[in-house]
């Protein structure tokens, strides 16, 4: 009833002022928030910033399409990472999803894969500011400083050690982001509900959306998940919208993890010659190949035991 009067009213504004509006509509105590020239409804935190608004109404005419745009070569040097770029921007663009699952082995350019997909966006109109998650210091530091070397005109920004330098895209722990969450001068907070149009975080762990979860439920945005294992566990986690691995995993393991993303499209695996341990695994390596539908759809619904192959990115047609 309530969104159905809030598309109304969105119609009645259209119709006078020549503009389609964002459409927010609560019951006082959950928000959602509908963009439907793009996607359907979804739940946010609260409202949108005045600037944020108006940003993302502008962006509707700004936006690129991705497909035409082309991938930095001097970022993304290896032919999979340009194609799983394309992957992702296929299906934001063409299927208008908000999460990506990435999984990548040792060595295979992860982080240089995430700073070219950003870049992308960015001169694309999609993105203004990225939001890079790690659970430790060292890897921040890493992060920050491999965006400083490829992506420099974005302006890094370390919030561990410069918590107010202003910024395109921002590395930080999650202890050190839940804390500026809350940060507020002149009753305004500092990062509203859609400051950032993509969020990385970088091996989440499932102790990670457990602990630090809210900060996932308070950002509305494209969201990549990078995981350096999988562990076998229950249930299933709180929902990314884009997400990596890092180290490849035992076989032997369920990846309960990955039914999140069943309704996923897009996928790169890879194909190794020895599966005996995780040492031998990480250092022999092919290329990446296309996981067949079956053993996609099987991998999803009961884990991954196959011995012959590990996957790097799932993909359904």
């Amino acid at each position: 009833m309530g969104q159905h009067q809030a598309k109304l009213y969105a119609d009645c504004l259209e119709a006078q002022f020549g503009q389609r509006p964002v459409i927010f509509y609560s019951n006082g105590y959950d928000h959602w928030i509908w963009d439907d020239t793009r996607y359907p409804p979804r739940r946010v935190q609260g409202f949108y910033k005045k600037d944020e608004l108006d940003l993302l109404i502008r962006r509707r005419a700004t936006r690129r399409p991705l497909a035409e745009a082309k991938i930095n070569p001097d970022i993304a040097e290896r032919y999979y990472q340009t194609r799983a770029i394309r992957r992702i921007a296929e299906s934001f663009e063409r299927d208008h999803d908000r999460k990506v699952l990435l999984v990548m082995a040792t060595g295979a350019g992860k982080t240089r894969t995430v700073i070219a997909l950003a870049d992308l966006l960015m001169r694309c109109n999609w993105v203004k500011h990225v939001l890079f998650l790690a659970d430790r210091v060292a890897l921040v530091n890493q992060a920050v400083n491999a965006f400083k070397r490829h992506l420099p005109d974005a302006s890094p920004v370390n919030l561990v050690t410069e918590k107010h330098v202003e910024g395109r895209v921002y590395v930080s722990t999650y202890p050190t982001m839940m804390g500026l969450i809350d940060e507020a001068a002149d009753g305004q907070r500092r990062f509203g509900v859609g400051h950032f149009d993509l969020i990385v975080i970088d091996e989440a762990h499932r102790s990670v959306f457990q602990k630090y979860g809210a900060i996932l439920d308070y950002f509305d945005s494209l969201l990549r998940r990078d995981l350096r294992r999988m562990r076998q566990h229950r249930g299933v986690e709180r929902q990314p919208r884009i997400g990596t691995f890092n180290t490849p995993v035992s076989t032997r393991q369920p990846i309960a993890n990955m039914k999140q993303f069943a309704h996923g499209r897009d996928g790169i695996g890879f194909r190794h010659r020895s599966m005996a341990v995780h040492r031998a695994v990480a250092q022999r390596h092919d290329h990446p190949c296309l996981v067949e539908h079956r053993f996609a759809r099987r991998l999803l619904e009961s884990g991954l035991v196959d011995q012959r192959r590990k996957i790097v990115l799932i993909r359904q047609p």
